[in-house]
């Protein structure tokens, strides 16, 4: 009778050990599994940040690609060369064609400032929305090339892009 109840008593103990073991694991897999989705959704939040900066940053470039604005010599495009007549020019082109830059450019503000003797600046494009939640600023230097005096001079773009 003792032999059995002793027995009886150590499959008790043995099932109770087995629970808490499987227990054990079940809290274990909830914990990792908590982790592991906290640490995916970070990697979403960074990867989207990284997306919304390329995409700001193709923006950017488009400038670079504008016809409009290139200088050239002997039918050479100089890289990051603008004209400054065909700047001037632009800035009228774009009040004009207002839809066909917003779809370019979308919300965002451009302005070429030239270093001659001083600092002047030309507003380009401007289009700044009313509910504006971040801004992020673009700098490129280039080269303004006045075709009447048949100067170079330093100059830097600078592109707003509103989201």
């Amino acid at each position: 009778m003792k032999l059995q109840k002793i027995q009886s008593k150590k499959a008790q103990l043995e099932t109770m050990q087995t629970v808490f073991i499987v227990l054990f694991l079940f809290i274990s897999l909830f914990f990792v599994l908590v982790v592991v989705v906290a640490k995916d959704k970070a990697n979403a939040r960074t990867q989207i940040e990284q997306l919304v900066l390329l995409t700001e940053y193709k923006k950017a470039q488009i400038m670079d690609y504008l016809p409009e604005l290139r200088c050239s010599f002997e039918n050479v495009i100089l890289k990051d060369c603008y004209d400054k007549l065909a700047i001037d020019s632009f800035a009228n082109t774009v009040s004009k064609n207002q839809l066909y830059y917003n779809q370019l450019f979308g919300h965002a503000k451009i302005t070429i400032n030239e270093y001659e003797t001083d600092w002047q600046t030309t507003e380009i494009y401007n289009n700044v929305p009313e509910d504006l939640t971040s801004t992020q600023t673009f700098f490129n230097p280039v080269i303004v090339y006045n075709a009447l005096e048949a100067k170079k001079n330093f100059g830097v773009i600078e592109i707003e892009i509103y989201s």
